[in-house]
């Protein structure tokens, strides 16, 4: 395609063939596999909070909540800044968003 618009050259787009390779593509099974391994993650952490509820009173539960709450904030703002960081912080994310999630519901079921 012929175009007079010098940012739409076709020098403007050879950086990005290099994430067309076999090797670095997307797979629904590849989305599939980490979707399960973190929706695991933030479910051990959240049934591992909850657990702390049940065996003592209420307030046992509340570092966990604010804890993790803090935490994955902080981890949601590197991956965000450091793109290449998240094969290491989403795990962290999905535990630490776990606490905060089964604090929340331990605490609202209280009432």
């Amino acid at each position: 395609m012929q175009t007079a618009n010098p940012v739409l050259s076709n020098k403007t787009f050879d950086g990005f063939m290099d994430f067309a390779s076999p090797e670095t593509a997307m797979t629904v099974g590849g989305t599939v596999n980490k979707t399960g391994v973190l929706l695991v993650c933030v479910l051990a952490s959240a049934a591992w909070t909850w657990g702390r509820f049940s065996t003592a009173n209420p307030a046992a539960v509340m570092p966990y909540l604010v804890g993790g709450g803090m935490v994955g904030f902080v981890l949601a703002l590197i991956t965000t800044f450091k793109m290449s960081w998240a094969p290491f912080t989403a795990p962290l994310y999905a535990l630490a968003e776990g606490f905060a999630l089964g604090g929340l519901s331990a605490r609202a079921s209280a009432y």
